[in-house]
């Protein structure tokens, strides 16, 4: 089940009404207000809003594109504009800043940064993909079956 901002956004998205949103939220993404984002348009009036789907549904609406994570950072790639809002998390901006420094960036708050996000290091994903330290999460067969199937249908979604 997606948290209630993400969810709602696959429903209005996939227009299917059988999904059962989780009160849950990402508390990072729910501390940006709409009062911030129009704040910040009415100081960068050419600056184009990009959202990230687990925002609250009323910036959601308001943004001038919403995407994950990954195409927040295609839209800027390919875009002719050279100003943008990011709502979400403080590494996008970072990344966007690097790949695009003729651009300019501005964060839709100021502490939109996920402490818990900026645990995990470089050495901590090395170390995880060469199968070293960390904890080892033990499943059901039954439980993995099931979770294999939303992962190969998420993976096969987006690759259209």
């Amino acid at each position: 089940m997606p948290d209630r901002n993400l969810g709602r956004y696959i429903k209005e998205k996939t227009k299917n009404e059988n999904v059962t949103l989780w009160e849950g939220f990402c508390p990072i993404h729910e501390r940006a207000e709409l009062e911030d984002m129009n704040a910040l348009k009415s100081k960068q009036p050419d600056a184009v809003v990009l959202i990230h789907p687990e925002c609250k549904w009323e910036l959601v609406e308001q943004a001038d594109f919403v995407g994950s994570t990954t195409e927040i950072m295609d839209f800027v790639s390919k875009s002719d504009k050279s100003k943008f809002i990011i709502g979400t998390e403080l590494g996008v901006l970072e990344s966007l800043q690097k790949q695009h420094p003729e651009k300019e960036f501005f964060l839709l708050y100021d502490e939109f940064v996920c402490k818990n996000m900026k645990k995990t290091t470089a050495q901590d994903l090395l170390n995880a993909m060469q199968g070293k330290g960390g904890e080892v999460i033990k499943l059901d067969e039954d439980v993995m079956v099931k979770a294999s199937k939303s992962l190969y249908e998420m993976i096969k979604r987006s690759s259209k």
